[in-house]
């Protein structure tokens, strides 16, 4: 391949050999570049020099514990020693290489962990060794104030115990067995689990009772069959799949009230009876499943029967009708939904919303609370306004503004207006026979920075209309 006059400019021999440049010929000798091109800078020598002076350094051999090693990095790897952290150790302690590899070399064997015959270079390598985690071995070990090495000893025994437990539950489920009723019997009678999922196995294909004492007579140990209602079923799970209900509910119940699981099972029964709904020849589950068969809302069907006070077949049948779900009567008008309501009285529907929402209250409760016919109009020094609203936008001032010192200060309306009216009237400022809102609007009318008006006051001491003057003179 030929070679550019350009690309020939960076070639450098060395050693009777072209390299492309001086980075190729570095790594040829794996020398760092930037430590050459330091050591250049520094000595001002040439590059061959420099090359020769850090070929001479590696190839310069250690001695250490009767032996000669190629390099001193040669000799870390040896003993099992990070080159990096054993060099800044040697630079921060100003120490020589011997002393600096004794010391390392004394770490290194504290970490050292020998477990059932094999030496680990570190505790987490044997735990990692051994399938476990070392922080959960540490954690174990804090909490139960082991030592390391009987704090792995024990770790073992307890990971050993739940491959047993994990083993003995995949058999039950062969067996279609209760993993906690063997359980409770080996703990029992102080066998291990093996033995009584055996001796359990053997006492249900000879059981012919449902149920049959144990060896104390306190306790009974049930077996997977489940007799209610003078049938048998092969289990509690399976009668309760029969009958539709939830085995977590039925045990809930049981538990809380103290009674038997059929007593539980019952109740429920019972209970599913009063909770079915019957429409138009249809028998649902319950009022709810009737909602959902005809895409209704529930908690807008239950909502609307504490208002009004109806029964369920009311409600369902008022919300079965589009029309109804949105219509809002008042005044004996009915209208399309509560928002046109409020937009043809000039009322926030938004408004009305959050009140309702706030004071759980009905719509015509709400709506009620912002709907004065007599009261609507507003007079203020013999001027009539259309609403309170309309007076506070033709003077210039929030309504808002006024609503939040009403609920702040607990005081009337016209007290709240006329605090803000006597806070606009204060700002007022004439000049030249014009009357501003403030004195910011009239810099901005005469094209002068207020921020400059306000320093210079500030500088000066002097009035506001002083410093108009300066600043329009300009």
């Amino acid at each position: 391949m030929a070679i550019s006059d350009y690309t020939r400019k960076f070639q450098v021999k060395y050693d009777k050999k072209v390299f492309r440049g001086k980075k190729a010929c570095c790594e040829y000798y794996n020398i760092g570049y930037r430590s050459v091109s330091k050591y250049i800078s520094q000595t001002q020598c040439s590059f061959p020099e420099a090359v020769d002076h850090y070929r001479k350094l590696n190839n310069k051999k250690f001695y250490y514990r009767g032996r000669n090693w190629k390099s001193f990095r040669e000799c870390c790897s040896f003993f099992h020693i990070n080159y990096n952290s054993i060099m800044s150790y040697i630079y921060t302690n100003a120490c020589s290489k011997e002393k600096a590899l004794a010391h390392y070399i004394k770490v290194v064997k504290k970490k050292h962990f020998t477990y059932d015959g094999v030496r680990y270079d570190s505790f987490p390598e044997c735990c990692r060794s051994l399938n476990f985690s070392p922080e959960a071995v540490r954690t174990y070990s804090y909490n139960h104030n082991y030592s390391r090495r009987a704090g792995l000893e024990n770790y073992i025994v307890l990971q050993n115990n739940r491959r047993v437990y994990q083993t003995l539950i995949e058999q039950c489920k062969r067996y279609n067995i209760n993993s906690s009723l063997v359980i409770g019997y080996a703990k029992r009678n102080k066998m291990p689990y093996d033995a009584a999922l055996k001796s359990y196995i053997l006492k249900i294909n000879h059981s012919l009772l449902n149920t049959k004492k144990d060896s104390i007579g306190e306790k009974y140990i049930t077996t997977r069959s489940f007799d209610f209602k003078g049938s048998i079923f092969p289990s509690f799970t399976a009668c309760c799949t029969n009958y539709d209900i939830s085995p977590a509910t039925v045990r809930t119940m049981s538990y809380n009230r103290q009674i038997s699981l059929s007593e539980a099972l019952e109740r429920c029964l019972q209970l599913r009876e009063k909770r079915k709904f019957i429409y138009d020849g249809v028998e649902y589950k319950s009022f709810k499943a009737c909602c959902l068969a005809y895409k209704l809302n529930y908690n807008s069907v239950t909502s609307y029967k504490t208002e009004k006070k109806c029964d369920d077949l009311e409600a369902f049948l008022h919300f079965l009708n589009p029309a109804n779900i949105y219509e809002f009567r008042w005044n004996g008008v009915i209208y399309r939904s509560l928002q046109a309501c409020c937009a043809e009285y000039n009322i926030s529907y938004q408004a009305v919303s959050t009140y309702r929402h706030t004071h759980k209250c009905t719509r015509e409760e709400a709506f009620y609370h912002y709907y004065f016919p007599e009261t609507r109009t507003y007079i203020r020094d013999n001027i009539v306004y259309e609403s309170f609203s309309d007076c506070c936008k033709k003077n210039n001032i929030s309504y808002s503004s006024v609503r939040s010192y009403m609920h702040i200060h607990k005081c009337s309306r016209e007290k709240a207006f006329q605090y803000y009216l006597d806070r606009n009237n204060s700002l007022k400022f004439v000049w030249e026979g014009i009357t501003y809102r403030t004195f910011r609007e009239c810099c901005q009318k005469l094209g002068i920075s207020f921020n400059s008006i306000r320093s210079y006051k500030q500088r000066k001491k002097c009035c506001n209309e002083d410093a108009l003057k300066h600043f329009l003179k300009k």
